[in-house]
Parts: structure tokens; sequence; C-alpha cells
């Protein structure tokens, strides 16, 4: 039987997989891509109710400094996906980071990251 974050790390390389037969097929990806975006308020509660049970499972096996640790290989990971793509992207970026509603639409993501790293600081100094 499968440990709680087995069956997570082979969620994730099932989804890897559709992924990439989704980016065989480029039209594939972007109607999935399409949906998700266009729905962001319904794409986020679902994202915020898989995170809280993923982290619940994560917990039974990790302690969130070692999650965090594992986080960091995302962000490379992430950055070596997206880098590709900067000319495209930077002109996007500029424009999200002077939007004069930046903290309105990032409030969930910025409390979900300081929570998250506060415990870890609570944890590794307290």
């Amino acid at each position: 039987m499968l440990s709680s974050i087995e069956i997570i790390a082979l969620l994730v390389v099932l989804f890897s997989f559709i992924k990439l037969l989704f980016f065989i097929s480029s039209n594939g990806w972007s109607r999935f891509v399409s949906v998700v975006y266009s729905h962001p308020k319904v794409t986020s509660l679902i994202s915020v109710v898989l995170i809280i049970i993923v982290m619940y499972y994560l917990l039974f096996e990790l302690s969130i400094v070692q999650i965090m640790a594992v986080l960091s290989l995302f962000f490379l990971l992430f950055v070596i996906g997206i880098i590709p793509f900067s000319k495209e992207l930077l002109p996007s970026f500029k424009r999200i980071l002077e939007s004069k509603n930046l903290i309105k639409k990032s409030w969930l993501i910025t409390i979900i990251w300081l929570v998250l790293s506060l415990w870890v600081l609570e944890v590794l100094f307290f």
C-alpha cells in the first residue's frame, strides 16, 4: 500500500505525463489553460482546498521546514520552465507589478506565504 506522500508523488507524476501529452497537442493544452484561467475564483477555491488536503497528508511524514525546503526545488524548476519565455512575459510582469490593485489581487497568496514563512521561523528559532 502506498503512503500518503507516495500517492501525492504519483498524482504529480500522472499530472506531469498528462501535461506532456497536452503539450504534444498544443490545442489541448490551450483549451485546458483557457478553462482554468477563465474562472479564477473557482480555480482559487479548488487550489486552496487541495493545498489544505496536501498539507494535511504531507505533515504526517514531513516537517514544515522540510516542505519549505522542497519548495526551493520547485522554485528553481519553475524558473527553468518560465525563463525561455521571459521576453514575452516581461512586459506583463511589469504591468502587474505596477498595477494599483496588486495587493488586492494577491492577498490570498500573500497571506499563505506569510503564514508558512512565520511557521518555519517559529520552528527553526523558537
